[in-house]
């Protein structure tokens, strides 16, 4: 059976990823109970998945749509917010993703893909170091997903969405919508790999102290 291009198997790898560090920032910013979170071993380390079927849902719907942009290079971020309150964005995350163009043998090599486990495993690790030493959250958090697309990517996700059976709705963001002032920005982490590059980063309204900052990753206890 043929493989898949590499460009598409690049686009599941990096939605793999993204899925695992959503939940993960669900569990660690307790936006729910530690009752609704399974365990599941991924990179080699254990992480926590939520396990309620909307919010399960939600995030897998709102991949789908990653993934279909990120395969025509209509994604210059995508973000996890955190929110307390209607239009009040106390923590986001921002994920900048980019595909190779090389084509070659329009495969996967296993090499790679255990190198691309090893990076993203480190960026997991310190997201995790980083998410799990923040105040607790005030008031009655939630989140939400963001894309930042240009204007022609804006039109046609949601003509996209229009015809999907069950999809999410997606609404342009507003203009001057920002992360809450005072503003702090985190690097997590980056990486430039033979096929995907990937940065990293957290903007909240909490200062970024020493003792908040991530760990190297081979420092943690996992």
């Amino acid at each position: 059976m043929a493989r898949k291009p590499q460009k598409s198997v690049g686009a599941d790898v990096v939605c793999e990823f993204l899925e695992v560090a959503w939940h993960q920032i669900l569990y660690l910013r307790d936006l729910y109970p530690a009752s609704v979170f399974g365990r599941r071993r991924m990179y080699g380390v254990i992480v926590r998945m939520c396990m309620h079927p909307e919010v399960a849902s939600y995030i897998a719907r709102a991949l789908e749509t990653v993934r279909e942009c990120m395969l025509r290079r209509e994604v210059d971020a995508i973000v996890f917010a955190v929110t307390n309150a209607p239009e009040r964005t106390v923590e986001q995350y921002v994920f900048e993703v980019v595909l190779s163009e090389r084509q070659g043998q329009g495969e996967f090599e296993d090499a790679f893909l255990l190198e691309l486990e090893a990076l993203l495993r480190a960026s997991l690790l310190r997201l995790t170091s980083y998410a799990g030493q923040l105040p607790s959250l005030d008031g009655d958090p939630s989140f939400r997903i963001l894309i930042s697309t240009r204007r022609d990517g804006c039109e046609r996700l949601a003509v996209h969405s229009a015809a999907k059976v069950n999809p999410l709705n997606w609404v342009e963001a507003k203009r001057n919508e920002k992360v809450e002032p005072p503003s702090h920005l985190l690097p997590i982490n980056s990486f430039v790999s033979e096929r995907v590059k990937l940065q990293l980063f957290a903007q909240c309204s909490t200062a970024v102290t020493a003792s908040s900052a991530p760990k190297d990753a081979a420092s943690l206890d996992w």
